[in-house]
């Protein structure tokens, strides 16, 4: 079986593929998740109750897969490595993990580099984030994981073969 896996050509394409979405994706998720969840853990941003509300209820309710096929045929990402980190930018429930950890960090911290004239970018990016590398380390492996074991979205939305994933490359040679 390894013999007749490792001689067909696409299992490095597939590898290279599957790589490329783990770290690009990854990079992506765990930047995206930290902007949305630093100030929605600010107690002077109005209507964070509700904004984090209309995100908790996206956990529960979703278009739907047909819908979600539509909105990328739409946006003219079929057939492009993109559909396969874009739509699952921000986990909603990884984002209030980070959000409730950034609000157990100390305010006296960012007051302090407030005064000294930072501003909210490099508080959060020099201060904020050296700080918070527990979270930030826990949600990258959350995130490689699952973009490392993701081969069903490839399957709907990539058609050429040489931008497949390694678990479709996998599931092809089996067929």
């Amino acid at each position: 079986a390894y013999k007749i896996v490792f001689s067909n050509k696409m299992i490095w394409t597939g590898y290279g593929n599957t790589l490329f979405r783990t770290v690009l994706g990854t990079a992506m998720n765990v930047l995206f998740t930290v902007l949305c969840a630093y100030p929605l853990a600010k107690r002077h941003l109005p209507n964070r109750n509700g904004y984090t509300s209309f995100i908790v209820f996206t956990m529960f309710f979703s278009g739907g897969l047909i819908p979600n096929y539509l909105l990328i045929k739409e946006l003219g990402l079929l057939d492009n490595r993109m559909s396969l980190i874009l739509p699952g930018l921000i986990a909603a429930f990884t984002m209030i993990i980070v959000r409730n950890f950034f609000m157990s960090l100390p305010e006296e911290i960012e007051e302090s580099a407030k005064i000294d004239g930072a501003h909210d970018i490099r508080i959060l990016f020099f201060i904020v984030l050296p700080v918070s590398m527990p979270i930030v380390a826990t949600i990258s492996l959350w995130y490689a994981v699952s973009h490392w074991n993701a081969w069903f979205d490839s399957l709907l939305y990539i058609q050429s073969p040489d931008k497949a994933v390694l678990g479709n490359v996998l599931r092809k040679i089996i067929i």
